[in-house]
């Protein structure tokens, strides 16, 4: 077996566990009989092995030999990241030029793109505002491929976390890019995607007045909002069944209707500058969680715990595991 495959061994190691049963019964043949499998592979076979992999891991195969040289073009776990070609260490033109060589590559490479159904689209831009049309046509040719997980970044690297209130671009950036994009609203999103899976909100800072989904006979189960400040602390979530919630932001008014089958929570409210007359806040959205099992909490969330335990000493929520972070 040539150097090349040799090489391989690592991609072949790492996703042969995700693949089908019947599938890793045909390498596993293949090995035990020391032939050059991969060449023996199908097309079909090696797509599955790219799309286990992250993106940038699935483009570097096609080094490995010319059978390679196209698979990860075909990859159904898309992560478009203008870090990729982006250096922050470059001067504000140069960058301004190597963005656009991203949305280059990004626009030729959609129009390519040869598979009818994608697992994941991921894209994250740092500065959108020149690149509206093009976030549009993304997130619709995401929808075309009936996506599963969709997830928009518009954060930007040089933001410091703790100040982002004062930062220009928040009102300003966001805003446009949300808006223009071509969804009016989170709810324009979820009609238009109805088979998503997986929905993610990174960084969104004061351009959603308040967090809400109440749309009927979606599929959404995996739900993260991490570093979001909306202008209104109101969440409610009435329609998807979800079974993993994440969040990561300021404590409010938090409705979750009939969550019966969410499994496992994830809070961070290191957001919070504040913490008095929050106890009855967490409580009652403590009480709404009531079936999950894995619940990972801040070290907010135990500065306010005595407020919780006051409360009702009788009511508890029933969890197998509880960790702190």
């Amino acid at each position: 077996m040539n150097q090349v495959h040799q090489e391989s061994f690592p991609i072949y190691k790492a996703t042969a566990l995700h693949l089908p049963l019947h599938h890793q019964q045909i390498l596993q043949t293949m090995d035990t009989n020391n032939q050059d499998m991969f060449i023996r592979l199908t097309n079909s076979l090696l797509v599955l092995i790219v799309s286990n992999l992250p993106f940038k891991g699935s483009a570097r195969t096609s080094i490995l030999s010319k059978q390679w040289l196209n698979i990860w073009r075909e990859s159904t776990n898309l992560e478009l990241n203008e870090s990729s070609f982006v250096k922050l260490e470059e001067n504000q033109e140069i960058q301004r030029i190597q963005r656009i060589t991203f949305f280059d590559f990004v626009r030729h490479f959609i129009v390519s793109y040869p598979q009818k159904a994608i697992q994941k689209f991921a894209v994250a831009c740092s500065k959108p505002k020149r690149f509206l049309s093009d976030m549009q046509n993304f997130v619709t040719f995401a929808i075309s491929r009936n996506v599963k997980e969709l997830e928009i970044d518009f954060s930007d690297p040089t933001w410091r976390e703790d100040n982002l209130d004062n930062h220009p671009a928040v009102a300003e950036l966001p805003l446009q890019a949300y808006h223009h994009v071509g969804l009016e609203s989170l709810k324009s999103l979820l009609v238009n995607c109805p088979l998503l899976e997986s929905l993610s909100l990174r960084n969104c800072w004061n351009v959603i007045e308040h967090f809400e989904i109440s749309l009927p006979n979606l599929k959404l189960r995996n739900l993260v909002l991490d570093k979001c400040n909306f202008i209104h602390d109101m969440f409610w979530i009435d329609g998807p069944k979800l079974k993993f919630l994440k969040y990561s932001g300021k404590i409010g008014y938090f409705h979750l209707l009939d969550q019966r089958d969410m499994t496992e929570a994830d809070l961070d409210f290191g957001m919070k500058l504040e913490f008095e007359e929050v106890g009855a806040l967490l409580y009652d959205f403590l009480q709404e969680l009531y079936s999950v099992r894995v619940l990972t909490v801040c070290s907010v969330f135990l500065q306010v715990l005595a407020a919780l335990l006051s409360l009702s000493k009788d009511q508890y929520i029933s969890m197998l595991s509880l960790m702190l972070r």
